[in-house]
């Protein structure tokens, strides 16, 4: 027996081919976000900085806060989970080359036919892991109309790149020490959701015979870095493009949306509270003090940011279908965020960016270092937020 045959006398078992499939996801997992957590905050570290640097070259105004919270603080929400994606592609793509996602399609087709699904329909399902349209192209393999047009209408519940870094983002700020679990938890309720869905639809819609399943299985091979390098940059390079074009595009609406019309009418005099508060910060010298009236201004400044957005465009509709989407928990700036997602996924994170001000960046008395908040402490800090109406947009997002 050679290597091939051992090592599929274990993958390939048929009590232990499941969970070994389902354990080796969670692996890969949980390495991506003990590598990816602390790359992903340098990257938005690095934005937070480059936000901090427009706002001392351009002078306060609509300028300003269209370059920095419109299109630093966007797209940069988006980017700084890059990493994360990455690191999940190459685990993904490593598997690939292995040979192991022919031999994972062999395991789940006995899986797959107690919920009514074809063998063949996993490819699809595990293809939109990454995206969802090729994963729809990918049925085009499976011969029988009602086995491809199923697969179809389910193939898009699963977790694809572009709910990725929302939950990756959820998952760090609300459960911070469980966070690869989370997140894999939530991968297996897109393949549970797929799965109910598919047997309801086979035994209403699509009733008939199944097909047999018949898929040559490779031997393992040893891969090439370079070949797992560039697996994995084709499937990131269409996210990071998604960024520069479509994303941007949508950050530009969305800031415009949650700036206009501009209001004169606030709750309170913000204006004269931080003249009052930047006095007493010039008068004091403790260091202690002098951080805590930083922080109060930060606070006083998120406030006006948050009141102005609430009377926009975008903010009154969040506001309009409140009545409804408060028996999820949600609260307006995550309508805004949701409804702005109708477009792509992605877009709701820099959503939630513009909306919290992620680009907004105060310098300490020397200016030579920003104090920015990252977007998941923010979110984390709101008091409308909790990890139960987290645990709810994660799977609103992916339903």
């Amino acid at each position: 027996r050679d290597m091939t045959d051992l090592v599929d006398s274990v993958v390939l078992n048929r009590y232990l081919g499941v969970p070994v499939f389902f354990g080796m996801m969670l692996g890969i997992y949980s390495l991506t976000f003990v590598i990816g957590n602390p790359l992903s905050e340098l990257v938005q570290l690095a934005f937070a900085r480059i936000g901090a640097l427009v706002s001392a070259v351009i002078p306060s105004g609509i300028l300003r806060d269209f370059v920095v919270n419109g299109v630093i603080g966007g797209v940069g929400g988006v980017l700084a989970f890059f990493p994360i994606v990455v690191l999940l592609f190459l685990g993904l793509s490593f598997l690939e080359d292995v040979g192991y996602m022919a031999r994972a399609a062999f395991v789940m087709d006995k899986f797959l036919h107690v919920f009514g699904l074809h063998g063949r329909s996993f490819i699809p399902l595990m293809v939109s892991t990454g995206c969802a349209v090729p994963g729809v192209m990918s049925a085009r393999t499976l011969v029988n109309p009602k086995d491809r047009t199923l697969t179809v209408l389910i193939a898009p519940l699963m977790m694809c790149g572009a709910k990725t870094p929302v939950i990756a983002m959820l998952s760090a700020a609300f459960f911070p020490k469980h966070a690869a679990l989370v997140f894999w938890a939530l991968w297996l309720f897109g393949w549970a959701l797929a799965f109910s869905v598919g047997y309801v639809f086979r035994k209403t819609l699509f009733r008939g015979d199944d097909t047999p399943f018949v898929m040559e299985l490779p031997p393992y091979r040893l891969p090439t870095p370079r070949g797992v390098a560039s697996h994995m940059w084709h499937k990131s390079w269409s996210y990071l493009k998604k960024a520069w074009t479509f994303i941007l595009s949508a950050s530009i609406v969305i800031w415009a949306l949650l700036t206009f019309p501009q209001t004169d009418h606030y709750s309170r005099d913000y204006e004269t509270e931080l003249r009052q508060l930047d006095s007493k910060a010039s008068l004091v010298q403790d260091p202690t003090d002098k951080s805590r009236i930083h922080e109060q201004i930060i606070n006083l400044q998120n406030e006006k940011r948050v009141e102005e957005a609430k009377g926009s465009m975008a903010g009154r509709v969040g506001a309009f279908i409140q009545p409804v989407m408060k028996y999820a928990g949600f609260d307006w700036k995550t309508n805004v965020a949701l409804f702005s997602g109708i477009a792509a996924k992605e877009v709701i994170i820099s959503t939630m960016g513009i909306v919290y001000g992620l680009g907004d960046a105060n310098a300490d008395d020397e200016g030579d270092q920003a104090k920015v908040t990252p977007l998941k402490e923010r979110i984390s800090s709101d008091p409308s937020y909790s990890p139960l109406s987290a645990l709810a947009l994660m799977v609103f997002v992916m339903i």
